[in-house]
């Protein structure tokens, strides 16, 4: 079973993951960061991410993809 996480960001520009039931971890700086946060955390397990808009909106869902998935995207901009 997947690790499910919440990533979201506030007005104040900064981002935040959350993993089911537990505390924020803040303090970053774009959602590039947050998602390079869950990958370092979780290695090559699967994980099920949800991604918020500042409106509280979904943004995205991995769907239980590997987090390693998101570092491909950030190497390829």
């Amino acid at each position: 079973m997947p690790r499910e996480f919440l990533i979201y960001s506030q007005f104040d520009g900064r981002c935040y993951a959350r993993e089911r039931e537990g505390e924020p971890v803040h303090g970053f700086s774009d959602i590039l960061a947050a998602l390079e946060y869950v990958r370092r955390e979780c290695g090559d397990a699967p994980v099920s991410i949800t991604a918020l808009d500042c409106t509280g909106r979904v943004a995205f869902t991995t769907d239980g993809q590997r987090p390693s998935v998101a570092s491909r995207y950030r190497s390829a901009s």
